[in-house]
């Protein structure tokens, strides 16, 4: 089977068509193919459905083989995809993902970058909440999400390292029974933030969508911000956008790195 590797500000995945359903079960090859020594290596793996509701449909899986129904960076990674290999043709389409339909827009095109927007639907359950001695805001925006407002007190590094430190203990802590992506931020200047995030089921990435989006909305809860955001993560930056009845849309680029074909003993 044909694959393509596509990153999204650092958040890398590896994507195949699966239209015809010959794979059944996705969790194992995402584990066997995001395997960073003996496999292609990637955050997540994101396969093409058919979709009655959409143009067309997404199904992502972590790195660890579980099944999540969102992916902002993923997202746009599959739109350059699909849009490239033509399986959609027209520059505004919708997809089918596990958290509704998305609407993506190809905002800027060529063969190995793309800009793209993406309407991610509103934040909902927002709340302010202690776990571990912090205080976090949690929502759900395509999957759950914690964010936690740091001082300037700690450069880059220093909030990496909490990052690794913070994440795997709030993201399987029991307040949260499905578990929750953990998002550090930092405001950086007017209507700019630094985010680093420990993803549920992979990890800390170079970047997350989601986590961006979450991480915009909690500064406009927080009235820390009062526009549109900036969000720097270290693969690099994305635009959010807050409407006015809070759609929240995502802006930023995706990139192909490579194509090639999966041995056998992965299929």
């Amino acid at each position: 089977m044909e694959f393509w590797k596509l990153q999204a500000t650092g958040n890398d995945f590896i994507l195949i068509d699966n239209r015809n359903n010959n794979i059944k079960d996705l969790s194992t090859l995402a584990k066997a193919v995001c395997h960073r020594r003996f496999g292609v290596g990637a955050d997540g793996l994101i396969a093409t459905q058919d979709s009655g509701l959409a143009d067309i449909g997404m199904v992502y899986f972590n790195s660890d083989g579980s099944k999540a129904a969102m992916c902002g960076n993923g997202l746009r990674s599959f739109a350059k995809y699909v849009f490239d290999r033509e399986i959609v043709t027209k520059e505004e389409f919708t997809v089918e993902t596990g958290d509704g339909i998305k609407s993506v827009t190809i905002l800027d095109h060529n063969e190995f970058k793309s800009t793209i927007r993406l309407g991610m639907g509103k934040a909902e359950d927002i709340k302010v909440m202690e776990v571990e001695n912090y205080e976090l805001i949690f929502m759900h925006l395509g999957v759950p999400h914690s964010v936690i407002f740091l001082d300037n007190t700690l450069d880059a590094d220093g909030i990496i390292d909490l990052t690794e430190k913070l994440g795997p203990v709030i993201e399987k802590n029991s307040a949260f029974p499905e578990g929750t992506n953990v998002n550090l931020v930092q405001l950086k200047g007017k209507n700019s933030l630094f985010a680093s995030t420990w993803e549920r089921g992979a990890g800390r990435t170079w970047a997350c969508g989601t986590g961006a989006c979450a991480s915009a909305v909690a500064s406009l809860y927080r009235k820390i911000v009062d526009s549109d955001v900036e969000v720097e993560m270290l693969g690099g930056k994305v635009s959010i956008m807050v409407s006015n009845n809070q759609e929240v849309f995502l802006e930023g680029p995706a990139e192909l790195i490579c194509k090639g074909t999966l041995a056998r003993k992965f299929l």
